[in-house]
């Protein structure tokens, strides 16, 4: 166990080619299926209405830029740090999508908009600060800041949307009990990355942060199909009343 610190890059061959980092490929592709098969369901629950289409875009970009990251791993010995820069973009869109999502069904239309403007810009500043970092910083010294801007923007936005604006909305709508959960089931893995928490070279401080969130993308997707349902049972409701 490592603490402070990571342990040595595992390597192996593949097709005459030097690849590192099986374990976060393997990390990696798993969060892309989950993500790509919650993507489809979602699509199909009520694809016209806001809240379940933004959560297929959150899926689905969401995915892609974990699919990135863990080529970008894999081919860290041909495009160095710069080759994730891709899933740092993806990341920050889908955590906008996710917001997007979430205040697509707050009921104060006025602060709704104040909030739609506030995710919006969130997500300009975030994406120009990483475009900044990635071009006038030498990343090849400092790896870790370029992943610091997304992280740093995802931790905002799914603090402050599937945090405070979950719990907000589980008060009168259970479905939501889920996502405000899935807050605390993640919270660990900020101490695990900032605090270099290693366990073994095939369970490092990413790979636990993979496992929480391959827990935590079900219970995304459990309280999107509990919210379904209860909108369809409020809609039968309605018209028989």
């Amino acid at each position: 166990m490592l603490i402070g610190s990571d342990f040595e890059k595992l390597h192996f061959q593949f097709a005459g080619l030097e690849l590192v980092e099986p374990n976060a490929i393997l990390g990696n592709s798993l969060i892309f299926v989950l993500s790509s098969y919650f993507a489809l369901k979602t699509g199909r629950l009520q694809e016209s209405h806001a809240y379940f289409r933004y959560w297929k875009y959150f899926f689905t970009i969401f995915g892609a830029s974990f699919l990135l990251g863990g080529l970008a791993h894999g081919f860290y010995l041909y495009f160095g740090v710069y080759g994730k820069a891709p899933s740092w973009f993806g990341g920050i869109l889908s955590t906008y999508f996710l917001e997007r999502a979430l205040l697509s069904i707050f009921q104060k239309k006025s602060l709704q908009l104040v909030f739609i403007r506030w995710s919006t810009w969130k997500l300009v500043f975030f994406l120009l600060l990483q475009t900044v970092v990635i071009l006038a910083v030498d990343l090849t010294n400092y790896p870790s800041l370029g992943f610091a801007i997304s992280s740093a923007n995802s931790s905002i936005g799914l603090v402050l949307t599937l945090g405070v604006l979950s719990y907000y909305y589980s008060k009168t709508m259970d479905a939501f009990q889920y996502l405000w959960i899935s807050v605390l089931v993640l919270l660990p893995s900020v101490f695990f990355q900032v605090f270099k928490i290693n366990f073994h070279p095939w369970m490092d401080r990413n790979d636990v942060g993979h496992i929480l969130l391959l827990i935590c993308l079900p219970l995304y997707f459990t309280s999107i199909k509990r919210y379904s349902r209860q909108q369809k049972e409020a809609l039968f409701t309605t018209k028989n009343d």
